[in-house]
């Protein structure tokens, strides 16, 4: 029996599930045993020497019976990309910052471990089930080790590569068939910020004659790309400085932190996270608890309250996962269902900060 189904990829279908032992709830990623671009080992083994990140999914078991492949991790909260549906499509200054800062967190200590992710985009970030503040990042399915750890030996450089990742949010050397490294998910993580702020990037929507000629003048645009006036020049300065590193250069994480918290500090962005869905749903719950007495005396007129962040007046309400829960795990063998049960959440492991020499 499955639980609700959560998304669809090209791999397969990621459902929800429950372990009934711990009562532990799960994301179940189930890709066919003959997936043309079967993914779910790689992811696996990404996640293993991810283990103890904060920001990254808790990997609890993998494996594979006679009708597929299976990976259970942590069940996250809602993707950043419907959360941004949800306020007006797009979001404050104020959420962006806070975003940006967990990022290139999340992407400094990934990229400690040696590996880059590739395919930086809000519908692979998300918020926390249990600790809605923490920002995740996932589906690790095109992430790649970059760097031996033992040997601090970087891949090498190649060209001719096609195109991996997401169009929109990919980098101009990924665009242009050069192995990604660790600016290339520094120059998607920037326009993704870019996207959440703005609602849609410069090269949306534009005519093309087939998905060669789109990623060419996408590559074309993102190369002459000068941000507006209206937007704070810190970002600018973010894209010319990611932009100039080079294929094995570690960037400057501290400095990248640093030009937000610039931008924190013109905008009086205080430094506790606080995230625009958050305050929305908050109204709504006030207006809905409103005694009847009370709301006679309200403005029938949404338009007399500014509401900077969210247009929409119906309460934000997640998926209900206690309702979608299934009771047992999905047509698993006896012995991997034993091997999930009698396995462990290990605890939250500091980054190393050894690894960050490189």
């Amino acid at each position: 029996m499955l639980g609700k189904r959560l998304g669809k990829g090209s791999f397969g279908e990621v459902f929800s599930g429950c372990e009934v032992a711990t009562d532990i709830q799960v994301a179940i990623k189930v890709e066919p045993l003959k997936s043309p671009h079967p993914a779910l080992q790689g992811e696996s083994k990404a996640l293993k020497e991810l283990s103890g990140l904060e920001g990254v999914p808790h990997l609890y078991w993998n494996g594979s019976d006679a009708e597929g492949h299976y990976l259970v991790m942590d069940l996250l909260g809602v993707n950043l990309e419907r959360l941004q549906k949800t306020c007006k499509g797009r979001f404050t200054l104020k959420t962006a910052v806070g975003i940006g800062r967990q990022l290139i967190s999340r992407l400094e200590a990934i990229h400690a471990r040696g590996y880059v992710h590739k395919d930086i985009k809000p519908a692979n970030c998300a918020m926390g089930l249990s600790n809605s503040k923490v920002f995740y990042l996932f589906d690790f399915g095109l992430s790649k080790k970059y760097l031996d750890l033992k040997t601090r030996t970087h891949m090498a450089y190649h060209e001719g590569k096609g195109l991996i990742g997401t169009a929109r949010f990919a980098s101009v050397n990924a665009h242009m068939g050069v192995e990604q490294s660790r600016r290339d998910d520094l120059e998607s993580g920037l326009y993704m910020l870019l996207y959440m702020i703005e609602g849609k990037l410069p090269w949306q929507g534009i005519p093309s004659q087939g998905q060669l000629d789109k990623s060419q003048k996408i590559a074309e645009m993102k190369m002459g790309l000068r941000l507006g006036k209206h937007l704070p020049g810190e970002l600018q300065q973010m894209l010319t400085y990611i932009r100039r590193l080079k294929f094995e250069e570690k960037p400057d994480y501290s400095y990248l932190h640093h030009l937000l918290h610039t931008i924190a500090l013109h905008n009086s962005i205080p430094a506790a996270p606080s995230f625009d869905w958050e305050q929305h749903r908050s109204r709504a719950n006030s207006a809905l608890s409103t005694p009847k007495s009370q709301k006679s005396h309200l403005s029938p007129t949404p338009s007399l309250h500014k509401t900077e962040d969210c247009s929409s007046m119906q309460p934000f309400t997640p998926i209900d996962h206690q309702e979608t829960l299934p009771r047992r795990w999905p047509r698993l063998s006896p012995a991997a269902r034993l091997a999930i049960k009698q396995s462990q959440s290990p605890p939250r492991l500091p980054i190393d900060r050894a690894c960050c020499l490189f």
